[in-house]
């Protein structure tokens, strides 16, 4: 009963951890036949080294911890700051959407009173619209057959004036009649005086015929 006493002020079981000193400076007590004081000594500078290595990573770990909470602050203190851009950027652009209706209602408004101001306009000109659109008409009908009239004229006067070709034509056969009749003159001219000649020397020759007769 009292060995089991003092393992247990030795093992605190479920009592707070020992620190690696309380191991170092724990006094156990020995016993004949019991375990070795050399062996148990070993044990304990290797369980105080792992605590004393424990205490250090736990100690790294909650600067690790520490840090890394840290930059988790910031990283919602920059999501809420996005998120509240986000909202901001959301709603102007709700508002310009908004603003952009509004113009876009404003201009088929005004384009429908436009148009339907100009319909009213038109069916007020209407009659006169109309009387303007058959004088243009009849006017365009008159210049059309008057136009066509002068082409027919200028078409008859055209086929009046003969062709150069014509004219020069004409002048070559007027010429060439006017040299034909000139030798044509010329000829009955030689012939008249060829007869004559004939004329002459027949009688001639008749009278020395006669002046025989009369000296035989």
């Amino acid at each position: 009963m009292t060995e089991e006493r003092e393992f247990q002020e030795v093992q605190p079981g479920h009592a707070p951890l020992l620190t690696a000193e309380q191991l170092y400076s724990a006094q156990i007590s020995t016993r004949p036949m019991g375990y070795s004081k050399v062996q148990v000594d070993m044990l304990l500078e290797e369980a105080a080294a792992t605590i004393e290595s424990l205490r250090l990573e736990k100690e790294g770990l909650a600067a690790t911890a520490a840090a890394l909470e840290q930059e988790l602050h910031k990283y919602r203190e920059m999501e809420s700051s996005l998120r509240a851009s986000l909202l901001s950027s959301q709603k102007m652009g709700e508002s310009m959407i908004a603003s952009a209706k509004l113009q876009a209602d404003a201009l088929v408004e005004e384009a429908r009173i436009a148009k339907e101001r100009a319909v009213f306009k038109m069916e007020q000109l209407t009659p006169a619209l109309q009387g303007e659109i058959q004088r243009l008409t009849a006017a365009r009908d008159q210049l059309r057959q008057d136009l066509s009239a002068i082409l027919k004229a200028h078409e008859a006067l055209i086929e009046t004036i003969p062709r150069a070709e014509t004219k020069e034509q004409a002048a070559s056969s007027e010429k060439n009649a006017a040299a034909e009749k000139s030798k044509t003159g010329k000829n009955k001219t030689k012939t008249s005086a060829g007869s004559s000649v004939a004329a002459g020397q027949d009688g001639e020759n008749s009278r020395e015929e006669d002046n025989a007769y009369i000296d035989l």
